[in-house]
């Protein structure tokens, strides 16, 4: 049986509404979905981590022995000023992190780890990372974190976020890290024992 033309035209219409709603459910889904994806402003400086291919390894420690870190490098390739005002360690259970420091953009070389950070280290809070810090040949600002070992055996920093403001707004720079100290011989690779 043939089905007359008026009653297909109405079946097509009956689907007709639904869909519509559902495409404008789905538009409004996507453009919801897609704010709130999108990547905050990252503010002007940067130079964390993303991944770690290699870790700083402290082995056979004393308790209460201190060593300094200050792979963590931050650029400023902006315009614009940035107020360094924190640093957030990331694990690091049995190590007691003193006072963050930095070394400025003009500075010589990067320490990496030493036993004790340099003496004209200045305070991290309120430090003032310049526009074009990183940028050339300049080296950018290091962060140094004076480390004490106050557990024995085996103890991990996994990363280090620097927060900072510029203009009025506060944002951060997270950095991916494999620092370990150890009261005994050990190795510094993740899982490494």
């Amino acid at each position: 049986m043939t089905p007359s033309p008026g009653r297909r035209t109405w079946r097509r219409r009956r689907y007709v509404l639904p869909l519509a709603a559902l495409a404008v459910a789905l538009a409004l889904a996507g453009l919801t979905t897609t704010r709130g994806a999108r990547a905050p402003d990252a503010g002007p400086l940067s130079g964390g981590n993303a991944s770690v291919d290699a870790g700083v390894g402290m082995p056979s420690l004393s308790l209460g022995q201190s060593f300094c870190y200050g792979l963590v490098v931050l650029r400023n390739a902006s315009r614009r000023h940035a107020t360094l005002s924190g640093v957030q360690v990331h694990g690091g259970r049995g190590l007691r992190v003193g006072p963050p420091r930095v070394m400025g953009p003009r500075r010589s070389e990067t320490i990496g780890t030493a036993e004790s950070c340099p003496v004209g280290a200045k305070p991290l809070r309120g430090y003032v990372v310049p526009p074009g810090s990183g940028v050339g040949d300049d080296l950018g600002i290091e962060v140094l974190l004076p480390i004490t070992v106050v557990r024995s055996g085996k103890s991990r920093i996994d990363g280090v976020s620097v927060t900072y403001t510029s203009g009025r707004r506060t944002y951060r720079v997270d950095d991916i890290t494999n620092v370990v100290a150890c009261t005994y011989r050990c190795d510094a690779r993740p899982g490494g024992r």
